[in-house]
């Protein structure tokens, strides 16, 4: 990514396209998004941070930038 803004943007379409199996696999059937925080913990291929996802009042996913794929490849 050229920018951070670029990955907010890539990280933003990637929860679009994903947001079904989301909310499936972390049950959060009636949650709304309520806030993204970048910068958490450390940073992976050209400079992309964790994020974590704030869910409702409570549940929180980590966003780790990192593809599995290529990980799975190795395993």
């Amino acid at each position: 990514y050229k920018t951070q803004v670029d990955y907010m943007i890539a990280l933003l379409q990637n929860i679009i396209n994903d947001w079904s199996d989301i909310i499936e696999v972390f049950g959060l059937k009636n949650e709304k998004l309520m806030s993204i925080h970048f910068g958490q913990g450390d940073t992976h291929q050209d400079g992309k941070t964790v994020a974590i996802l704030h869910f409702g009042d409570s549940n929180k996913i980590v966003y780790k930038p990192k593809n599995l794929h290529i990980a799975k490849l190795y395993n």
